[in-house]
């Protein structure tokens, strides 16, 4: 299970618990699965589109949004041309791009560029996309630039 899977499903364990819910009717009120639980229990892999939606149904923050904005910072940070770091990071010259328009990796995917990001930043590089990550989620993204 990947970290951002174990977060989830502690999350939703808890949230089962605290709440006296069944993870039948947990799945199903959340997203209208009733299989949900018991399929993530046997080992499920969610997309980041469907996690978040359950984390918005628990009243907790979404992790694709912030997931999005640490993709742009390291990019921003570092100068790396966007092919060059989906093929590197997601094995997937387009991973960006599609990112940008929409798609949902899955978590071990997120997990997967995570990880990559923080072996392949300078200490510099870290500072610089701390400060990127600092400026106001609306401010636009400049078209032209890598990130």
């Amino acid at each position: 299970m990947t970290n951002l899977a174990s977060f989830l499903h502690d999350a939703m364990e808890d949230w089962m618990a605290r709440q006296a819910v069944s993870g039948r009717r947990f799945g199903e009120v959340a997203i209208g699965d009733p299989c949900l639980v018991a399929e993530l229990r046997r080992g499920r892999s969610l997309r980041l589109r469907t996690a978040d939606r359950l984390l918005a149904f628990m009243g907790m923050e979404p992790v694709g949004p912030a997931f999005r904005r640490e993709v742009d910072a390291f990019l921003a940070a570092t100068g790396l041309k966007v092919s060059l770091f989906g093929e590197m990071a997601a094995g997937d010259p387009s991973f960006v791009a599609r990112l940008r328009n929409g798609a949902s990796p899955t978590l071990a995917k997120v997990d997967r560029v995570r990880t990559w990001m923080a072996t392949h930043a300078s200490d510099r590089e870290r500072a610089a996309a701390a400060a990127f990550l600092a400026r106001p989620a609306s401010q636009p993204l400049d078209k032209e630039s890598p990130a």
